[in-house]
């Protein structure tokens, strides 16, 4: 959550963490680079713990950040609303 925070200020505000107010990220190429990265860099990290060492309940957690991590990537690489819609580069939301 260290690095999701930032990446994502407006969705921390959002949930009431302040913190990170003073950000604003602008949804230009860079930003969507940024935030690919942090998808694949966490999925392939989470794939490489090894499930048998999890409790059922960890293994529910597992799931359910996998599935976050692939949507966040699928957002990205096949649905690419960043290409067809123009309220993802409206910053006014934020």
């Amino acid at each position: 959550f260290e690095e999701l925070w930032p990446l994502f200020p407006t969705w921390a505000s959002s949930v009431g963490l302040r913190d990170y107010d003073h950000l604003l990220k602008i949804p230009d190429a860079a930003y969507e680079k940024e935030t690919r990265d942090f998808f694949q860099r966490h999925l392939d990290r989470l794939k490489s713990i090894p499930q048998a060492s999890l409790t059922p309940q960890d293994l529910m957690d597992q799931e359910l950040v996998r599935n976050f991590l692939e949507s966040g990537l699928w957002e990205i690489d096949t649905f690419k609303a960043w290409q067809w819609n123009p309220s993802q580069t409206n910053l006014g939301n934020a």
